[in-house]
């Protein structure tokens, strides 16, 4: 449906600022009391201008700019050309729209409500989410759709405008909803800032009282940084005026938070009681907006939800009908298959359920691989090297309020925060994955990482080196550097010095404690407390066949990962582990661990193993394994389900 044929709620777009009722001529009255002489056509320019900067800032799409691919020799892909509207669950719903009859909705619709409409309906919001759920994305969106509203967006392949704003979300299916999203304010002059670098700006109160001047300043600065300086003036009219959307970024996102979280709400509510904007949206990571200290008054809270099958499908879509590489056809059908991959691959869904995460397996199927990678270790393998590589990535500008605050605030990565190889961090991710997933008392969803593990680890690598070029590393450095970074680990829950920490998804937990295996260092042989294993293989095999419920997909992964590498030490290690996993004497027709030992180092074996590159090695392990299996068939160690494909592995050797 044309949205210029749905009334009711929703504004009609109208384009350029002529059309919007933008209104100068009141705003230079304001400004030219001063003792200014400003022309309406030179307050249209300088306004201009300020909002194509903001464009360029917020048009990169953030997940990729941060592992560095929009500097590679593929064209950069722009947010709006794949953004794909976000639904999010607000506190207290049916309160929150009760005063706008015409978004009522079914009550259980209500758990998922289109974001950008809980913006319409509540002046002030904070916006929760889990790194890599897309907070900083509908920021940023929000700011291109409404500076292009005013400006009259020229580009008419991609335009950003109320139209684009407001179009219906994606049904189960993908194809649009049959009303646009509500929005019922018009275009608001976005303003947009990051609070981190607010916060490492010289412009925060250090030991004294926040003042509404405080968070102008640091806006000023930024006008100067995008050479607006001459904007100053109108835009703290507009803030005077009203009609302004305020983006505040990553409340919990600041240097020393726990220091600096009193002083941050402060400056927030100081500037809200000098200046009145019609709308203001925070971002926040969930586990810190649970804590008392951090809730702004008369803010309304609303959490971000995983995308669902529509979202997932539109995004897939628009991300190839981006692509300048492809031709039309080409890009449907490589969205097709990527499609069709999703759908036949359920370690896959789970996944993918987040921006960041579905983001960075597209760019893997688009552009690293001709197809995802078949075997699920590789995957990981690929999505944990971006994940780390976008935990490695810088987040600060060199705009530091003191010169102690240096090292911290332009760090480049954790190895040179730490003055380490990027090895060492890698085994440190792998012992706290196999540790946390050994001790993880429900057998699904992510284990809890205390930031004390976390730090000991990572203090115990730094301190190895006592000749670091960059002085000593202290414990409230490295949880503050965790904090701030978004990648492979993130913060779940807890406060200052107590926080707990947590990965993105449960496979990368246990891909991680499957590469921990081959460290073969003395804590794993201590974590099991296996007398009668000799190797690393020894203990893979002893946890999958007595504890499957817990270690059989690390166990498989573990062997996915040795199988893939077609390294004679490897492949040797391939068959010692499948030899542990079923030996010469395995009944699994009389013992459920060796009927979990057959049925793990089947599938090891169908799933993994080249016919055309078996060493003679793993040949042997391989014929064992298909002279066993029958045995697994008719027992009634396993279930049926389990025996049933226990069966197609049988047919696949």
């Amino acid at each position: 449906m044309d949205r210029d044929d749905h009334k009711g709620p929703h504004i009609q777009a109208a384009h350029g600022s002529a059309a919007v009722g933008w209104a100068y001529k009141s705003i230079i009255q304001i400004i030219n009391v001063n003792g200014q002489h400003l022309t309406e056509e030179e307050a249209r320019r300088r306004e201009h201008h300020y909002l194509s900067c903001l464009m360029h800032e917020c048009s990169d799409l953030p997940w990729l700019s941060s592992i560095r691919y929009q500097d590679r020799d593929a064209p950069a892909i722009r947010l709006q050309a794949v953004y794909t509207g976000l639904k999010a669950q607000p506190r207290s719903a049916s309160e929150l729209f009760a005063p706008a009859p015409q978004v009522t909705r079914d009550p259980e619709a209500q758990k998922a409500v289109p974001t950008l409409e809980i913006v319409n309906a509540a002046p002030r919001m904070v916006l929760t989410g889990a790194p890599g759920s897309g907070k900083s994305a509908f920021i940023n969106f929000l700011t291109l759709c409404m500076a292009g509203e005013i400006i009259g967006d020229p580009r008419c392949n991609l335009p950003c405008n109320l139209k684009t704003l407001t179009e219906p979300l994606p049904d189960e299916q993908g194809e649009p909803e049959r009303a646009p999203q509500a929005w019922a304010l018009g275009p608001l002059l976005p303003v947009r800032v990051i609070l981190r670098d607010f916060a490492s700006s010289t412009h925060f109160p250090q030991g004294r009282d926040a003042k509404p001047a405080d968070l102008w300043l640091f806006i000023q600065d930024e006008l100067r940084n995008k050479t607006c300086e001459d904007y100053s003036n109108i835009l703290k009219a507009r803030l005077q005026d009203g009609k302004v959307l305020l983006l505040l970024d990553g409340l919990d996102e600041i240097p020393h938070a726990g220091r600096h979280r009193e002083a941050m709400k402060n400056c927030i509510e100081a500037f809200l009681t000098a200046f009145h904007p019609e709308r203001v949206i925070v971002t926040c990571r969930p586990y810190a907006y649970e804590q008392a200290q951090w809730r702004l008054r008369g803010f309304v809270e609303a959490a971000l939800l995983d995308f669902d099958p529509g979202q997932i499908r539109r995004f897939v879509e628009r991300w190839y009908a981006s692509r300048p590489e492809f031709d039309p056809q080409t890009a449907k059908q490589r969205a097709q298959r990527l499609q069709q991959e999703i759908q036949r691959r359920p370690s896959l869904q789970g996944i993918i359920k987040r921006p960041l995460l579905l983001t960075l397996t597209a760019y893997l199927h688009a552009h690293h691989h001709t197809e995802l990678p078949e075997r699920r270790a590789e995957l990981y393998e690929e999505l944990l090297r971006l994940l780390i590589e976008k935990w490695e990535a810088a987040r600060y500008k060199k705009t530091i309020a003191s010169a102690e605050d240096a090292r911290q605030l332009e760090q480049t990565s954790l190895a040179a925060f730490l003055d380490v190889g990027p090895n060492e961090i890698r085994t440190v991710l792998e012992r706290l994955a196999f540790q946390a997933h050994a001790g993880q008392h429900i057998l699904s969803g992510t284990a809890d990482i205390l930031e004390s593990s976390i730090t000991h680890e990572l203090l115990l690598i730094a301190r190895r080196n006592p000749a670091t070029k960059k002085g000593p590393v202290d414990a409230l450095g490295i949880c503050d550097y965790l904090r701030d970074r978004v990648g492979i680990l993130y913060q779940r829950g807890g406060g200052a010095h107590h926080a707990v920490y947590t990965f993105p998804h449960r496979s990368f937990q246990e891909y991680l404690a499957a590469c921990y295996f081959k460290q073969s260092e003395d804590a794993l042989f201590d974590q099991v407390n296996a007398e009668h294993c000799e190797s690393w293989t020894d203990v893979a095999a002893y946890l999958g066949r007595t504890d499957p419920d817990r270690w059989r997909e690390v166990v498989l992964l573990a062997g996915g990962i040795v199988t893939s590498a077609n390294i004679a030490k490897d492949l040797d290690r391939a068959a010692d582990l499948l030899d542990a996993l079923c030996p010469e004497a395995a009944a699994p027709d009389r013992t459920a661990a060796d009927a979990w030992g057959v049925r793990l180092a089947a599938e090891i074996a169908a799933e993994n193993l080249d016919p055309d590159k078996l060493t003679r090695k793993l040949g042997k392990s391989k014929a064992r394994i298909q002279q066993v299996l029958p045995k697994l068939l008719a027992s009634d160690q396993m279930v049926a389900t389990e025996r049933v494909q226990a069966g197609r592995y049988l047919a696949r050797l």
